[in-house]
């Protein structure tokens, strides 16, 4: 596989009879981004047929990935909205912290309210 663009480029020059113009190619130049910029490389006629082929299959290979992406996306949204457990509910409308935590019973340590101010 590979990522890229490979495209087919032709130029022209006048014939040497002066009799018009000569097309010549194709001269394949394979395009890339790599490390945050587009490196562009010439590739030679005999490669060309088995990078297009290298690119077509990374292509690919992305329209799949994105299919599965899709199903799993599509399962988790089901799964999430058939789940009954309540920590799985939506909780936007609550505040955060907005009850005040009980101490354990028996506990031995008491509540801050009851305790008496140190004496210096």
């Amino acid at each position: 596989m590979e990522r890229g663009k490979l495209t087919a480029e032709y130029r022209t020059r006048p014939a040497r009879d002066g009799g018009g113009t000569i097309r010549l190619g194709p001269y394949y130049k394979y395009q890339v981004w790599e490390n945050g910029r587009n490196v562009t490389r010439r590739i030679p006629a005999e490669q060309a047929g088995a990078l297009e082929g290298d690119i077509a299959n990374y292509n690919h290979f992305n329209e799949l990935s994105g299919e599965v992406a899709e199903i799993l996306i599509k399962r988790t949204r089901a799964l999430r909205e058939q789940s009954s457990d309540p920590d799985h509910e939506d909780h936007t409308d609550a505040k955060k912290n907005s009850t005040k935590k009980r101490a354990a019973k028996g506990s031995s340590k008491p509540k801050s309210s009851s305790r008496k101010p140190k004496r210096s």
